[in-house]
């Protein structure tokens, strides 16, 4: 059964378009993905609704999510 596919936000939408963010070429081989971390101008945006503790926020193609990996036998070693 999948989930339902909800659109984001207008106001998480814009953070996420216009937020730059950075390849994490550490875990480019076996996770490809970008992150954001929290700053003055966007800990508002990160703190609602995420956990208080958050400091950054990662992103990838829904191809490399975790549950599309196990599914296509893809995950790293």
């Amino acid at each position: 059964m999948r989930a339902a596919v909800v659109p984001f936000p207008d106001d998480l939408r814009a953070f996420v378009d216009s937020t730059p963010w950075t390849f994490a070429k550490t875990y480019a081989a076996t996770w490809p993905h970008e992150y954001v971390v929290r700053t003055p101008e966007n800990a508002a945006m990160m703190l609602d609704p995420t956990p208080g503790g958050t400091g950054l926020i990662n992103r990838c193609d829904k191809s490399h999510t975790y549950a599309a990996r196990q599914a296509a036998g893809t995950l790293p070693k």
